[in-house]
């Protein structure tokens, strides 16, 4: 929503909407391919991904944290590993 709202008004709004948008469907992938992954072995495969889950969760949630308070003060911030989809 910010993405589309402030590209034009703000061109520092605007990046960090995109790169936020580009996060955020790089992490719906893994999360997509890590519970595909346990509906495709359901039996062990619940035990192996919790890990993995919960890390990513972590990831997510740091790195939130960190992209905003770099925003706030007016620093541009990228997510490391991030599929770079919306350019």
């Amino acid at each position: 929503m910010i993405y589309l709202a402030k590209r034009d008004d703000s061109e520092f709004a605007g990046d960090q909407a995109k790169e936020a948008l580009n996060f955020q469907i790089t992490l719906f992938l893994l999360h997509v391919a890590i519970w595909g992954f346990v509906l495709a072995t359901l039996g062990i495969g619940l035990l192996v991904v919790w890990p993995f889950a919960i890390a990513l969760w972590l990831v997510e949630l740091v790195l939130g944290v960190v992209a905003a308070l770099k925003s706030y003060g007016g620093t541009k911030f990228r997510y490391p590993f991030t599929l770079r989809m919306i350019v």
